[in-house]
């Protein structure tokens, strides 16, 4: 495939773009420059889905360590138009000052793939991180962000990673509890005689109470929401 050099200029551009790009779910799309203001290329919904999919080929592509474009999981679709768009929109000019430069604009215009073509050719393509693991932060979709440094990365700022590390630990804490619960629930028709006129609910909530008399660790209300959400069975029938 014929390759052109980006000035350093051109990659900072592609990144953001790609980043920009990436990130819109938007029915309509459009570029803008950096005063707000809607630049003349409108670029289709289809546009952004094409340019996602085909950052995750390119994604498990790098994370295989291998050289060989041919090798990247593209969809065919994507591959030949791909193929067609960098292999015969090269072209020479002579600019007004004289200097002469390589152009890869191509028409009819597809914004996923120029910036693909360009993004695969940019020295610099390690700061285009994502998708960022907290997904619901940001709707449950796929983020990407630009990395300050090549190193790797999973979230695209300290607040997402902070977040998701609290979410980990309330999952933890809650399996941990449901697991208590369930321990709780196998004991009850065996439980001991002073126990004998709980409700299983009390049961459990009594069985979570640490030494003391502290405050049990489980409430009545934690097992019902577990119980209507699937996670936690009551006993087959009451004792």
């Amino acid at each position: 495939m014929p390759t052109i050099t980006l000035t350093p200029e051109e990659e900072r551009d592609n990144l953001e773009r790609s980043v920009a790009l990436a990130n819109d779910y938007r029915e309509t799309s459009e570029l803008y420059d950096e005063d707000g203001a809607a630049k003349t290329r409108v670029f289709s919904p289809e546009d952004p889905v094409q340019f996602r999919r085909m950052l995750h080929a390119l994604q498990d592509w790098l994370c295989k360590g291998t050289r060989d474009l041919r090798t990247m999981n593209l969809e065919p679709t994507d591959r030949m138009a791909l193929s067609k768009y960098i292999g015969t929109q090269l072209h020479a000019r002579v600019e007004i000052n004289g200097s002469f430069s390589v152009g890869d604009y191509p028409s009819p215009w597809n914004e996923a793939l120029l910036q693909f073509a360009r993004l695969l050719n940019n020295s610099q393509r390690a700061l285009l991180g994502g998708p960022c693991r907290n997904r619901k932060k940001h709707g449950d979709r796929d983020h990407w962000y630009l990395k300050k440094t090549n190193r790797p990365s999973v979230f695209c700022s300290r607040l997402c990673a902070g977040d998701a590390t609290k979410a980990n630990e309330r999952e933890r804490n809650y399996k941990k509890k449901i697991e208590r619960a369930e321990k709780a629930i196998g004991s009850y028709p065996t439980r001991p005689a002073r126990f004998s006129k709980l409700s299983w609910q009390e049961y459990v909530v009594e069985d979570s109470r640490p030494a003391r008399g502290r405050k049990p660790t489980i409430s009545k209300k934690f097992l019902t929401m577990a119980v209507k959400a699937g996670n936690l069975h009551p006993p087959k029938s009451p004792v």
